[in-house]
């Protein structure tokens, strides 16, 4: 097989891949193991037919090398780009998915085979639509540097949105969107009324309080996900009041 032919191959492989499925709603029943899965395949099967020289050259992205690419090989980074940014969506997803269920099953170990089936579909969806609902909102942002910077840009009137307090709000405004019978959204703060004030939003298995559940804080991480068991973190949390439990 020449070498020409085997490019233009991978490169309607590629073009396969990334068109096989549409957009999906966050809002309906997601399989995480199957789109992690699928995701992760996906990736690798390109990632394998493609030169190693070229799969490292995509990973460093340095910009004068890159610019000298032949167009096919631009259309095969542009693949690879796409392969890749789905599959790390879904490695976020798969994680916070299994996190939340683990959470649910530590506080309620004995659950028929139905309501597990729900647990899990329930855990998809609010896994599946945080990890994108925080890729929106680090855009709607316009996040580029560190949070306390990010906050000082606020002070001084040049970013409207974007301090902790505003993750919290408008996570919570997400998840409040979705059915979530299985866990009660909180509001947690820490240190208020001083500089140290921070605010997140916890997800807690069903008639719990936050302090077992998780904690989702895109703030600290410059609107990265980042989740983690608010008996875990080093912040003294505690309930806001100001917003109901839902």
């Amino acid at each position: 097989m020449s070498m020409s032919f085997k490019i233009l191959i991978v490169i309607m492989m590629a073009r396969f891949l990334i068109g096989e499925k549409g957009a999906f709603a966050v809002d309906t029943p997601v399989n995480v193991e199957k789109e992690y899965q699928e995701a992760v395949d996906q990736f690798e099967s390109l990632k394998k037919n493609l030169n190693p020289s070229l799969v490292l050259l995509f990973e460093e992205g340095q910009k004068t090398r890159i610019q000298g690419l032949h167009r096919h090989q631009r259309k095969l980074k542009s693949a690879y780009a796409q392969l890749k940014e789905k599959k790390e969506y879904w490695d976020k997803v798969y994680r916070l998915y299994h996190d939340l269920i683990d959470n649910y099953r530590e506080i309620y170990p004995e659950i028929s085979d139905d309501e597990s089936q729900e647990l899990k579909k329930e855990a998809g969806i609010l896994s599946a639509g945080l990890i994108k609902g925080i890729g929106e909102l680090q855009q709607r942002y316009k996040i580029g540097t560190f949070p306390i910077i990010h906050n000082l840009l606020i002070d001084v009137g040049f970013k409207k949105r974007g301090a902790c307090k505003h993750w919290a709000e408008d996570l919570l405004t997400l998840i409040d969107s979705w059915e979530h019978p299985h866990y009660t959204s909180y509001w947690a703060e820490a240190h208020p009324g001083n500089i140290l004030e921070h605010n997140v939003a916890v997800l807690a298995p069903k008639n719990t309080s936050f302090e077992k559940g998780i904690l989702i804080d895109p703030w600290r991480t410059a609107g990265k996900p980042f989740w983690i068991r608010v008996s875990q973190d080093s912040h003294p949390w505690r309930q806001w009041g100001g917003y109901e439990p839902k």
